[in-house]
């Protein structure tokens, strides 16, 4: 690494970290539980683990459903070990991931002649990609941009030459294996590619780049696809999408996040920042032919590596790749205009994508106070429980009167602090009672204590937490009534 490629990445990372302090020491999500630190803590099988947390099997025809993003479960392992259950540095590890990102966008952008430093600043600022390096489960939603981005830019660099050797006309697949590796989001880096190669202009493609290049890209979807074929005797994930109707709302809905404009709160500034956003954009594209190909292909990416918003949930840590590629097209536009349009519209962009970063930021940490809280107030109890042979189920019992606690709208969080407590498994099922906020009706659920699957309903002979928002009482099953 050069001098200089440090001193940029020091800068992306100090940029990044700058819009996150509020809540970089934030407790863990709950998501994060499930995802490595109970199955690290329980001492999952190697094969095991290698599946994720999210991962179960179906009712109806018994196949196992969920998703296999072994590269960022092996970085957990080594963190795990050194950190436990600290959350403070397994952020600055996705801190660092989103700095290498930034690099990418940077060389990226000096490649298509656009100004590489604000485009790498604005990458780091983007407050689209807060959430992603906020969540430790989040991870995988840095990384296979990050990868996917670096295909990009290999696929690219094979243009324009008359000789590739072996290695270097491979490495967009290889990349593009890393990023499947990470997420299912490093799909997109397969098809972006292939984009790359026809839209981005430059010299000519010899026949046999051309041929080792598309076999590269095949071998490592066979790969990834044939992998995840014999890891769930069928391809996991989620099964259901959208309607192609609500598909249009979703990419709005994209477009809010990964510019920021759904962080501001009145409706004609937010409208008129997009307009002002899209300016550059419009002026670069219109400029020349060979512009508006790079405009074209820098727009198609969006949504390519937005998929999973537009054709299923729009959840606010997918859309990290989708933010760094808008930073990317931002700073390739400005490198048309003016050295001094260049740093007045970049400082104006990047002072505010840092304050609404730091907002979004402070927001995250509000969220997961409860939850440290009760994970403290479980601490508590749970060894005198495992010493005093506690009979099953232990459950916990949201009381209504804490309506703002959003332990209430995820009965299974407090289940998964127990289990987390207890080794990573816990010596009796737990479970949680949930008031239905339309009804108003009581209902149990019993979490099995491996998969954290719903089981049966009702209470048998044991005992029951009681959390009221501030502490936990423990009393007999015989004592609780409805």
């Amino acid at each position: 690494m050069t001098r200089r490629t440090t001193l940029l990445t020091l800068l992306f990372l100090c940029v990044s970290l700058l819009r996150m302090l509020p809540g970089l020491s934030s407790f863990f999500d709950p998501q994060d539980f499930y995802t490595f630190l109970n199955p690290l803590a329980r001492g999952d099988s190697f094969s095991e683990y290698m599946l994720d947390g999210w991962s179960w099997h179906d009712g109806e025809t018994g196949v196992r459903i969920g998703f296999f993003r072994p590269l960022t479960s092996l970085t957990y392992i080594p963190e795990h070990f050194a950190w436990g259950s600290s959350p403070l540095p397994y952020r600055l590890t996705s801190l660092l991931f989103h700095a290498a990102a930034c690099l990418v966008v940077f060389a990226l952008c000096r490649g298509f002649k656009g100004n590489g430093i604000a485009a790498g600043l604005l990458a780091a600022a983007a407050p689209g990609t807060v959430y992603a390096v906020w969540l430790i489960n989040g991870r995988g939603d840095v990384m296979a941009p990050l990868f996917g981005l670096a295909a990009v830019a290999a696929a690219i660099g094979l243009t324009g030459r008359e000789r590739n050797g072996l290695f270097r006309s491979l490495l967009p697949g290889l990349l593009c294996l890393l990023a499947m590796a990470s997420k299912e989001q490093g799909m997109a880096s397969v098809p972006a590619c292939v984009l790359a190669w026809i839209l981005v202009p430059g010299g000519s493609r010899s026949r046999k780049t051309t041929v080792r290049f598309a076999a590269g890209l095949l071998c490592a979807s066979a790969l990834y696809l044939g992998a995840r074929l014999i890891m769930f005797r069928g391809v996991g994930g989620y099964g259901n999408l959208v309607p192609w109707s609500v598909m249009p709302r979703h990419l709005l809905v994209l477009v809010f996040q990964f510019t920021g404009a759904g962080l501001i709160p009145w409706r004609i500034a937010r409208w008129a920042y997009l307009l002002l956003l899209a300016l550059p954009v419009t002026l670069y594209g219109a400029s020349s032919r060979r512009n508006l190909r790079i405009t074209l292909f820098l727009l198609l990416l969006i949504p390519l590596f937005g998929f999973q918003s537009i054709v299923g949930d729009t959840c606010s840590h997918y859309i990290f790749a989708p933010a760094v590629v808008f930073a990317l097209l931002l700073g390739v536009s400005l490198g048309f205009f003016s050295r001094v349009i260049v740093t007045v519209v970049t400082v104006l962009l990047l002072s505010l994508w840092v304050v609404l970063g730091l907002g979004e930021s402070a927001r995250l940490d509000s969220i997961t106070a409860p939850f440290e809280k009760a994970h403290a107030a479980s601490r508590e109890v749970l060894p005198h429980l495992i010493e005093g042979g506690a009979e099953e189920p232990v459950l916990v019992y949201l009381d209504p009167e804490s309506r703002g606690d959003p332990l209430l709208s995820e009965t299974k969080n407090i289940p998964v602090y127990l289990d987390h407590l207890s080794g990573g498994l816990a010596p009796f099922r737990t479970g949680a009672l949930a008031v239905e906020a339309t009804t108003g009706e009581w209902s149990v659920v019993i979490w099995v204590k491996r998969h954290w699957e719903p089981g049966e309903e009702g209470i048998s002979q044991g005992t029951v937490l009681i959390w009221d928002g501030d502490s936990i009482e423990v009393i007999s099953s015989s004592d609780f009534r409805i």
